[in-house]
């Protein structure tokens, strides 16, 4: 009914510990109680190989590890799995779950992209992108391999910057631009079955074609002069298809 000291051990029944904590390790069929801490400078293993701590402080299991408190890490986490997943899996039906992978002062690299806040970019260039509520903000040169569609009601293509010599150039490296029905094609203006109608030049227009008015031509030259430059054995004709025509 009582205890047996060997030395500073104590046994009570299937307890030994020390006075004062009697029941610092007690046993049972096929299983040992820890009441405390356990210090080993040795191996720590569980069926020889499934869960084995070595003297280093290196840890491996040989199964799923599951946790349900915070992990913390002060290195790397190095996956050797072929395809590899990083995976949430909160059940479905939640209005509040996400998985958010972030740094809290610095950034976040995935492969070659940076992203920083809500700046993506690459390693040397990191504000390449910008993202704002309804906004996308591009610092840099944007090349896309296929339309722009806007589906705005009133779109607009604005040039917003404050330079005194700013400008705004649309043009194509290879070919024409078409603004709804009109094309233009270097310092020609057209139509996709007519692209040369009007050609410019430094102060000139040349029209390839009929030029109709509804209203008067005023040419506001000192010395203004009607040229008919056509070749040899054509004339000029000025006619009112109506009406008459008033010289002077």
């Amino acid at each position: 009914n009582g205890y047996v000291d060997v030395e500073s051990v104590r046994f009570t029944g299937l307890q030994m510990g020390l006075d004062g904590a009697a029941d610092l390790i007690t046993l049972s069929n096929a299983n040992v109680k820890i009441t405390g801490t356990l210090d080993t400078t040795g191996y720590i293993k569980v069926a020889s190989t499934k869960f084995t701590v070595d003297a280093t402080g290196n840890t491996y299991a040989d199964g799923t590890l599951g946790v349900k408190g915070m992990s913390t890490l002060e290195d790397d986490l190095l996956l050797s799995e072929d395809a590899a997943v990083i995976k949430h899996s909160v059940g479905a039906g939640s209005t509040t779950a996400g998985l958010s992978i972030l740094s809290e002062h610095y950034h976040v690299d995935v492969e070659s992209v940076r992203f920083t806040s809500k700046q993506i970019g690459t390693t040397t260039d990191a504000d390449l992108i910008t993202l704002a509520d309804n906004a996308v903000a591009v610092a840099g040169t944007l090349t896309v391999s296929d339309d722009v569609k806007l589906s705005e009601a009133n779109a607009v293509i604005e040039h917003t910057s404050t330079d005194a010599a700013a400008s705004l150039t649309i043009k194509s490296s290879s070919g024409y631009v078409d603004v709804e029905s009109v094309r233009f094609t270097t310092d020609e203006i057209g139509i996709a079955t007519d692209a040369d109608l009007i050609k410019l030049t430094d102060q000139q227009v040349s029209v390839r074609g009929k030029l109709q008015t509804t209203d008067d031509i005023l040419m506001s030259e000192a010395t203004a002069a009607l040229t008919h430059d056509a070749a040899s054995g054509v004339g000029l004709a000025i006619t009112s298809s109506n009406g008459y025509v008033d010289v002077e």
